[in-house]
């Protein structure tokens, strides 16, 4: 999980390449079902706070808690605004 938060924050895997948002959404999707839900939650805000991810491909990836917490993620983008 450690590995996945550094691509997303950093956009670069470990050998310094760029990491492009469908790779690591694709991680992100393999690893879910593995994860606790506060490590989802983590691993949520982190992309959407980092990376610019369509609507759909949020809705699609926070499928996956619930609605409170995906709200409580969705409405990061307006803190600082």
């Amino acid at each position: 999980m450690i590995e996945l938060e550094q691509e997303i924050v950093t956009g670069l895997n470990n050998n310094g390449e760029e990491v492009k948002n469908k790779e690591i959404l694709a991680k992100f999707a393999k690893m879910i079902t593995k994860i606790s839900e506060d490590e989802k939650v983590r691993l949520m805000l982190a992309l959407h706070s980092c990376l610019d991810i369509s609507e759909k491909d949020f809705n699609i990836i926070s499928d996956k808690i619930d609605n409170e917490k995906k709200r409580a993620i969705y409405n990061m983008e307006w803190l600082g605004k």
